[in-house]
C-alpha cells in the first residue's frame, strides 16, 4: 500500500484452510488512509464485497466495491477474473447520489514448461531446443543464465498455436559456441512482468577429447502431467563406470536406481512435485549430473457451471440491490446458496452479461 493505491490481496488457493476463517467467510479490515474497510470474500459463491467508509459526517459517506470470480474464455487457457462494480454514494435525502463504474481484472499466470528437448549441448556451436510452454501470455524473451554463468539470449521462432490445454510449442536457438561449461538456468519472461526460472533446466558441456565423462542426454517426454500420469526419462551417458537415478519429493527419497545402463529410459509416476537427478562417474574420479524437475497438474474442478443472480433486499438502505455470481452444480443447489450467504436477500437468475446493468 502506498500514497496513491490502495491494494487488497486475497490468497484464493488457501480461502477455507485458515484458521480465520469462519465457515467460507475470509474477513477484511484495515485503515487506508484513516478509512475504516471492512468486507468478506464468499469461497462457496467466489464474491467479493469490501466498504469502505470516508467520514459518515462528510458529503462522501462511503464506497462499495463487489465482485465475483469466474473464467475469462478470451485468453488461453481460460484464466481465472473478478468481475462487479464500484459504487460512491454521497449526500443525503434529497441530495444524495450514487455513482457506479464496472471493473474487471484478469488474473495471468507465468508462464509454465511443460516439456524442453534436449536439455544438453556441448560449447562447440549453437544449439535448438523445442520447447512447449503453458501460458495465457506469449513470452518476450528467453533466456539460458547461471550463478557465475553469461546471460545467453535466444532466438525464438514463431510460436504454434494452442492446443486444447493452452499449450503452444516454439524452438530456440541459442548460441553456445565457445561459451562457459555448466549447470544453466531457462529463464522465460512474458508480458505484464512475469517471469518463470527453470533451475538447472540446461547443460552446456565442455566440448573436448574421445573418452571424456559426459551425460548427452537427458530428457522427460514431459515434465507437467495430471496427477496419477507417468513421465518417462531417457538417458544417454559416455564414458561412464557407473549410472544412477533418484528422485527425491521434500519428503524424502522416492526412487533409488543403482548401475543403470548408459543409454536408457525409465518410467515414473511421482506422487509430489519430483526432482530426478541422473548422476555419472568414471573410474577416474570424475562426476556429472543433471536434474529434471516432474511438476503434477491439479485436479480438474468440480462438476458444475456458473450461475448468475440479481440479489434483491428492499430493507437495505446501505445495499438494496447487487449482482452475485457463483459456481454450483445446478439452478436450484446455486439459488439456495446465493441465498443462505446474503442472509435477507432474494436471488433472480439473470445472465453474465446482465452483472453490471441488472441493479441499475
Amino acid at each position: 500500500m502506498d500514497s496513491n493505491n490502495v491494494m487488497f490481496a486475497l490468497s484464493l488457493d488457501s480461502v477455507g484452510n485458515d484458521g480465520a476463517v469462519t465457515g467460507s467467510m475470509l474477513s477484511i479490515s484495515g485503515s487506508p488512509f484513516m478509512n475504516p474497510v471492512q468486507g468478506f470474500w464468499d469461497e462457496t459463491a467466489n464474491s467479493l464485497t469490501i466498504i469502505r467508509v470516508i467520514n459518515p459526517m462528510s458529503a462522501v459517506s462511503f464506497q462499495v466495491y463487489t465482485g465475483y470470480l469466474h473464467s475469462d474464455p478470451t485468453v488461453t487457457p481460460v484464466a481465472p477474473c473478478i468481475s462487479g462494480d464500484f459504487q460512491a454514494f454521497r449526500g443525503t435525502g434529497a441530495t444524495a447520489l450514487r455513482n457506479r463504474v464496472g471493473w474487471h481484472a484478469t488474473f495471468y499466470k507465468a508462464p509454465q514448461v511443460v516439456s524442453l528437448s534436449p536439455r544438453s549441448a556441448s560449447n562447440s556451436g549453437p544449439v535448438t531446443v523445442t520447447m512447449r510452454v503453458s501460458t495465457a501470455l506469449l513470452s518476450e524473451v528467453i533466456q539460458l543464465s547461471g550463478s557465475g554463468l553469461p546471460t545467453i539470449n535466444g532466438a525464438v521462432r514463431m510460436w504454434s498455436s494452442p492446443d486444447s490445454q493452452g499449450v503452444r510449442q516454439t524452438s530456440v536457438q541459442f548460441p553456445i559456441g565457445g561459451v562457459a561449461p555448466g549447470l544453466y538456468d531457462l529463464v522465460i519472461r512474458a508480458a505484464f512482468g512475469y517471469v518463470t526460472t527453470l533451475a538447472g533446466a540446461f547443460s552446456v558441456m565442455q566440448s573436448g577429447p574421445a573418452g571424456q565423462l559426459q551425460i548427452t542426454s537427458y530428457t522427460a517426454d514431459s515434465t507437467w502431467i495430471p496427477i496419477g500420469s507417468a513421465a518417462t526419462l531417457s538417458w544417454e551417458v559416455l564414458n561412464a563406470s557407473v549410472v544412477s537415478l533418484t528422485g527425491t519429493d521434500g519428503r524424502g527419497t522416492v526412487l533409488n536406481a543403482r548401475n543403470l545402463p548408459a543409454s536408457g529410459s525409465m518410467q515414473v509416476r511421482p506422487g509430489f512435485n519430483t526432482t530426478y537427478v541422473l548422476a555419472a562417474s568414471d573410474n577416474a574420479g570424475g562426476q556429472v549430473s543433471r536434474s529434471i524437475f516432474i511438476r503434477l497438474q491439479p485436479a480438474p474442478p468440480p462438476a458444475g457451471q456458473m450461475f448468475f443472480f440479481k440479489m434483491q433486499n428492499p430493507n437495505s438502505w446501505v445495499l438494496p440491490c447487487f449482482t452475485y455470481g457463483i459456481w454450483a452444480p445446478d439452478l436450484a443447489t446455486a439459488t439456495a446458496w446465493a441465498q443462505a450467504a446474503n442472509g435477507g436477500y432474494s436471488a433472480t437468475q439473470i445472465t453474465e452479461a446482465e452483472m453490471t446493468t441488472a441493479c441499475g
